[in-house]
């Protein structure tokens, strides 16, 4: 089975609290029978829309060996159209050279290597046509980092938080690397949400108050307050526990939306999940996107958004 390249590109339009529209802009997929050349196997994870310079872009971490083996794909993401690659001369080490990409909402791009013990590592980009700069080399000993990382934020007034997930399951820590230099350096601060039940492939999707929603391969998306302790559970029959990403819109009328990838035989998609009054246990599904195709056994994807309008 091959990996489905979850890299659609949505719009989410509300044109009032009770009605919604997912328009699918463009589509990479098995699908479609457009999954780019490069993507074989197990190979890409991570994705991330960001707005860099005056330019809408989807950056695509991909290791394909016969592509040079640590690459990021930059597509147009108003179109679909291969844009190039980023520079990634230097980076090095990990247990996966590169793993995942972000953009802070200033456009900086920064880029993640996957540390299962090691170094866990983040370089960032201040555009597409610059070398990357080594901001994060962080003694991961005993923990599994860089599977997912969510970036809030901004360097420009040093707002910026990158949000790392520790993956094993009787860890439990969840580090919000801050910076006082614009992006240079970074320091940790960690927070202990106690020992899920399973932590593969763990993500958190960030509110603005430092709340977060968690998800992660075989257990439930909690949210959680911002000292770490557990607020409650989107129920399974909203969404099972199969996907891994999460990604936190906006609060509208006192309700959260949130966005995650559910992964399973014929579903393979993202859910647009409406949290009644912020209560995760009064969610229900708002939207969904089309299947995109048949996943790998591993389980593997990303969902990154670009926020519109309300």
């Amino acid at each position: 089975m091959k990996k489905l390249l979850l890299m659609i590109s949505v719009l989410i339009y509300a044109a009032s609290i009770g009605y919604s529209q997912v328009t699918t802009l463009w589509e990479k997929s098995v699908t479609a029978g457009t999954k780019p050349v490069w993507e074989t196997g197990s190979t890409t994870r991570g994705i991330s829309y960001g707005l860099v310079g005056a330019n809408n872009r989807l950056f695509v971490v991909n290791r394909n060996a016969a592509f040079g083996g640590k690459q990021i794909f930059v597509y147009n993401a108003v179109t679909g159209d291969s844009v190039g690659k980023l520079d990634t001369t230097g980076i090095s080490g990990g247990t996966l050279i590169v793993n995942d990409v972000e953009v802070s909402s200033d456009g900086k791009i920064f880029v993640c290597n996957l540390a299962a013990g090691g170094f866990f590592k983040v370089y960032r980009y201040d555009n597409e046509a610059s070398a990357p700069l080594t901001v994060i080399n962080f003694d991961a000993t005993g923990q599994r980092l860089g599977d997912k990382i969510t970036i809030t934020g901004s360097t420009a007034d040093n707002s910026i938080i990158i949000w790392v997930a520790d993956a094993i399951a009787a860890s439990g820590l969840v580090h919000k690397f801050t910076t006082t230099d614009n992006g240079t350096t970074f320091t940790p601060q960690t927070l202990d949400i106690g020992a899920p039940a399973t932590a593969s492939s763990a993500a958190v999707g960030p509110l603005p108050n430092g709340s977060f929603y968690w998800n992660s391969h075989g257990t439930n998306a909690f949210k959680y307050d911002n000292t770490g302790t557990q607020i409650g559970t989107i129920p399974n029959g909203v969404l099972g526990t199969a996907g891994s990403a999460i990604r936190f819109f906006r609060t509208i009328a006192g309700d959260e939306y949130v966005v995650a990838n559910a992964l399973g035989t014929g579903v393979e998609n993202a859910k647009i999940i409406k949290v009644v009054g912020g209560v995760p246990s009064a969610s229900v599904l708002y939207a969904s996107t089309t299947t995109l195709g048949t996943n790998s056994a591993g389980g593997l994807g990303d969902v990154s958004i670009q926020q519109v309008s309300n």
